[in-house]
């Protein structure tokens, strides 16, 4: 991304991952190293982090964290079916592991304030300002279906909140692990889940429409019966998966508004791919009611 970046280290036939977190703090970090100790003590595979010839678990240099990780051996998620079941079983593992964890760090609560029109003419948005312009109803639509159901968006467990292709390894269909604690929070269950549901089967996708609306149905049904088997008491259907994917991009929307507000440009980029997806729930979860 544009604020923390990888760096591959080879040293002989050992492999490392040095990663630098500019927006990170000393709290956060100690969390995502006991978070990950953790998940590893529960068998679950993810990331481990590696300590400095000086025995610290990170380091501060050149205004950034550096935090050194044992690299995981893997690809990308590929959107085939057994990937996306083993995807599915990951995040219910991770959030089930996760459901007795605590956090030093509680959330705030979000303010959408910076989605209103009035907020809106204050914030430097760059060449930005014509498109949110152009695409502004979809996301007043979006605001108001978060508006409807705050009541199903209470229900909170701590979750990875962005659970997507990119966060995801395997390796010979099985998954290898799941990658950065930064969006591990206590948070809304339906937001979380949505939105990893969608951005796993908008990455599975083919142009043909028939293919598409059988790929569709077919991982929905798998997502929604394993969660619910899972989780008896939090079970979710089509609606609220809809309903969890589009509060989450609004969040994002206005996280974003938010770091501009602040002349933090550096998610801004993000801003047309966050509305596009508003346009793609809708198509997706068209296709399945």
């Amino acid at each position: 991304g544009n604020i923390n970046k990888n760096y591959l280290i080879i040293i002989g036939k050992n492999k490392f991952i040095i990663k630098r977190l500019k927006n990170e703090n000393s709290i956060e970090l100690t969390n995502q190293l006991k978070l990950s100790n953790y998940l590893l003590k529960k068998k679950f595979n993810t990331i481990s982090f590696l300590k400095t010839l000086d025995d610290r678990d990170f380091f501060h240099s050149h205004g950034s964290y550096w935090v050194l990780f044992k690299y995981i051996e893997g690809k990308y998620f590929s959107g085939s079916f057994e990937e996306f079941k083993e995807a599915t079983k990951g995040f219910c593992k991770f959030t089930k592991i996760l459901s007795n964890y605590t956090f030093n760090l509680k959330e705030k609560p979000v303010q959408y304030k910076f989605l209103l029109k009035g907020n809106l003419k204050k914030i430097n948005l760059k060449n930005k300002k014509k498109l949110l312009c152009l695409h502004y109803k979809i996301i007043m639509e979006s605001l108001d279906i978060l508006k409807k159901n705050k009541i199903s968006l209470k229900q909170k467990k701590i979750i990875h909140t962005d659970y997507h292709p990119q966060n995801l390894l395997f390796r010979n269909g099985k998954l290898e692990g799941v990658l950065d604690f930064q969006d591990v929070k206590d948070y809304s269950v339906i937001a979380a889940q949505g939105f990893a549901f969608f951005k796993l089967i908008r990455h599975s996708l083919s142009k043909n429409k028939k293919t598409m609306n059988l790929t569709i149905k077919k991982y929905k049904r798998y997502w929604i019966n394993y969660w619910n088997k899972t989780f008896p008491l939090l079970k979710v259907n089509t609606e609220l998966l809809r309903i969890g994917a589009t509060v989450q991009i609004i969040h994002l929307i206005n996280d974003i508004l938010k770091r501009c507000s602040n002349n933090d440009f550096s998610q801004l980029h993000g801003l047309e791919n966050q509305i596009q997806y508003l346009y793609e729930i809708e198509t997706i979860f068209y296709e399945i009611t």
